[in-house]
């Protein structure tokens, strides 16, 4: 089967919420030709997947554009989407000519547009998967819902071109869309290590991750030195603290390492959210809760986890180490199981 798979650029956990389906649609299908449609960095693409592709670059789908892991630049926001809708013609006949070039037996948006918008025109079968979608998470915010009521209406109209949209659990409620299914958590499941020949026996571990946008709290200021527990962080820049390993530098791949861990800090996003939960991991989430999405993500998390919220000025203070303290002590909850990857998979072979 070929898969066209039109990924936005926003952050990783796009990337994570397709992942674990490639599996399975390989088996169920007897072969996977992958073809990716994305504003991301192609090399950083080949690191993570573990299937050959052909990489088509596009730039209308960047989501939203962001000061930092947590906060939204509006303006800039803003100037993409009234670009992108004033450009819409010319962008439609562009992926137009993209998908007759590739012929693929599948669409799969997550959650680009205009991929849905164009395969429908060609009677392309094509689904939408996503815990979100752009037309939402705009209206979200209420300058942004004010001003761009057209380009609003017009993403939702490109969204509900697509035969099913999976809205894999937790995920945002969609009331402009009618074509919504909702399935299980979708999550990639890894296999617990060993890591005393890098890190001290007596250590906890805590994953850092904020996310796939830079720039992350100082990684030679925090996080900071406490008695008893070592950090796994995305870059240790130019600290040479011992308490302190970058992911990069251990042997294991990234959801091994999740696997491993004994607890995780991060902001609300669907693949660190699901990822910890389906193996145990308590999270201490660092609030977000000017993004649309959020409030979904952490009623689930809590429903399910162990989790304690703090503002983000709380991660330099010792309510930081208290509630790492707190979850430590509690430990691991019950993993839960990643259905939701069987029920888009065997959606998707039923219908084609």
């Amino acid at each position: 089967m070929h898969l066209y798979l039109a990924l936005s650029g926003h952050g990783w956990g796009h990337l994570s919420q397709i992942l674990p389906l490639l599996a399975p649609l390989e088996r169920q299908f007897g072969s996977l030709t992958l073809t990716i449609r994305t504003a991301m960095a192609e090399a950083v693409l080949r690191q993570r997947l573990p299937y050959p592709f052909d990489y088509l670059y596009c730039d209308d789908d960047i989501g939203m554009v962001m000061h930092d892991p947590f906060r939204v630049d509006l303006e800039p926001s803003y100037d993409h989407y009234r670009a992108l809708y004033r450009q819409r013609s010319q962008r439609l006949a562009q992926e137009r000519a993209r998908l007759q070039r590739q012929r693929p037996d599948l669409v799969l948006a997550d959650i680009s547009p205009l991929p849905l918008l164009a395969a429908a025109e060609l009677n392309m079968p094509a689904y939408a998967l996503c815990s979100l979608h752009w037309g939402a998470i705009l209206a979200g915010y209420p300058t942004l819902k004010c001003r761009l009521q057209d380009e609003i209406a017009w993403l939702n109209h490109c969204y509900q071109q697509a035969r099913l949209f999976f809205c894999p659990a937790p995920s945002m409620t969609m009331p402009q869309l009618d074509n919504c299914r909702p399935v299980g958590p979708i999550a990639r499941r890894g296999q617990k290590r060993d890591l005393t020949p890098y890190i001290p026996a007596d250590r906890r571990v805590v994953m850092v991750n904020f996310g796939g946008i830079a720039s992350s709290p100082s990684p030679t200021l925090w996080p900071p030195s406490v008695p008893g527990l070592h950090w796994l962080v995305a870059d240790t820049g130019s600290s040479q603290r011992g308490d302190r390993t970058a992911v990069g530098a251990l042997p294991y791949n990234y959801i091994d390492l999740v696997a491993s861990c004994d607890l995780m800090v991060t902001k609300p996003g669907y693949g660190n959210f699901t990822e910890a939960l389906c193996h145990g991991v308590p999270v201490v989430n660092s609030r977000r809760e000017e993004w649309p999405e959020s409030r979904a993500l952490e009623q689930w998390l809590h429903q399910h986890g162990h989790a304690i919220d703090l503002e983000r000025e709380a991660l330099y203070g010792p309510k930081f180490i208290s509630a790492i303290e707190s979850l430590l002590q509690r430990g691991h909850c019950a993993p839960l199981s990643p259905t939701g990857i069987d029920q888009v998979c065997s959606t998707i072979a039923e219908t084609l």
